[in-house]
């Protein structure tokens, strides 16, 4: 497996012929559904880029778009490391990553993934210099060894950690269980979060599917969106929900915190095997119901999580510090890229430099176990 290897590119998901074992047991962000929906989300400006053995069939996939100013959230834009400074071309970039913060590494199982992965690697690097891009990226890689391999065969600078996924585990047979397992001082919080939620008249309930998802969630969550100087419609949120339920329908879970009828927070979550994934939330914020938001995020998920199987959560790469004080713990996510030439000096400075400060907020090593 290590010669022989070639690389082909696809513009949709569906146009990748006999992927059925390629796909067999993805989870739920390396799933065909899934990998339909961002196509969706891009507005057609995705590539997949498939490692294929000597008889043309597929023994690996990624997932790759191009990168303009304005055209992709935060989450996903190199130019986000980069305060005032900002490398001189940067713009257009390739990326390879996925909404949900996820690197797509998808490898036939029973191979080694190692000349694979180089393959897809040196086809990234490729594609960005064959569309005149200057930089070239694999983000949220999860494993460093695979971030060295990608380096290796993009040409890229070392890997460095980017972000980190905030996980919690645990086999609860009910919310209070989850609760005996913090801190004394976090399970008083808790407690006390729950108490002014119950003596607000505030109603939890949980729903399958959209249904649930209409004009008062997406005013909610276009509300979250100002609050964070982050564009959005009302329009655009129900053109996501129309988005998620032509793919991922039955993945789909919607909690709603409501007071007399009138819907105040609410959170979607993404059903991957046993593990659930909180994405995404909105607040009325005219109401200043503090407590609500981690009811909404955390509280009414895991207690739902006890009760149907689930034994892992995924909240997301942001607000670390009030996700790992109720329980989480990082899981470090690499990036790899291959910086403008002339640049390339003072993008890894950059690089390690934003390393070095989000380590010291996990309270974990460096990419390279240093504390």
């Amino acid at each position: 497996m290590g010669t022989g290897l070639t690389a082909t590119r696809h513009s949709r998901i569906d146009d990748v012929a006999g992927t059925e074992e390629l796909f067999a047991g993805a989870p739920l962000y390396e799933s065909p559904g899934w990998l339909r929906y961002c196509e969706r989300l891009s507005g057609g400006r995705m590539t997949y880029l498939v490692a294929r053995d000597e008889h043309g069939s597929p023994v690996g996939l990624t997932a790759t778009r191009i990168v303009r100013p304005g055209q992709v959230m935060a989450l996903y834009d190199l130019g986000t490391l980069f305060d005032d400074w900002k490398p001189a071309a940067l713009y257009p970039n390739v990326v390879s990553a996925v909404s949900g913060s996820h690197w797509v590494d998808r490898v036939l199982p029973g191979i080694d993934p190692a000349p694979v992965r180089a393959v897809l690697g040196k086809e990234l690097a490729e594609v960005a210099a064959e569309l005149g891009c200057p930089a070239a990226a694999a983000l949220y890689v999860d494993e460093m060894d695979s971030a060295r391999q990608l380096s290796a065969a993009m040409g890229g600078s070392p890997p460095f950690i980017f972000a980190a996924q905030t996980l919690l585990t645990g086999q609860w047979s009910s919310f209070d269980d989850y609760v005996a397992s913090l801190k004394r001082s976090r399970r008083n919080k808790v407690r006390r979060e729950l108490r002014e939620c119950r003596e607000n008249g505030i109603r939890i309930s949980v729903h399958s599917g959209t249904k649930a998802l209409g004009e008062d969630t997406a005013r909610l969550q276009v509300a979250l969106r100002e609050k964070y100087a982050v564009g959005g419609s009302v329009e655009s949120v129900l053109a996501d929900y129309e988005n998620l339920r032509a793919t991922v329908e039955d993945r789909l879970l919607v909690f709603r915190a409501e007071r007399d009828g009138r819907l105040l927070g609410m959170s979607i979550a993404l059903l991957d095997g046993d593990r659930l994934h909180l994405r995404l939330v909105g607040f009325d914020y005219s109401q200043e119901l503090d407590f609500l938001y981690f009811t909404v995020l955390f509280y009414a998920p895991i207690e739902w999580g006890s009760r149907n199987g689930m034994t892992s959560y995924a909240f997301g790469t942001s607000s670390y510090p009030a996700k790992l004080a109720r329980g989480c713990l990082p899981a470090p996510l690499y990036a790899v890229v291959r910086w403008p030439d002339a640049d390339r000096a003072a993008c890894e400075e950059r690089a390690r430099a934003h390393e070095k400060a989000l380590s010291a907020e996990l309270g974990i090593g460096d990419g390279e176990g240093n504390s």
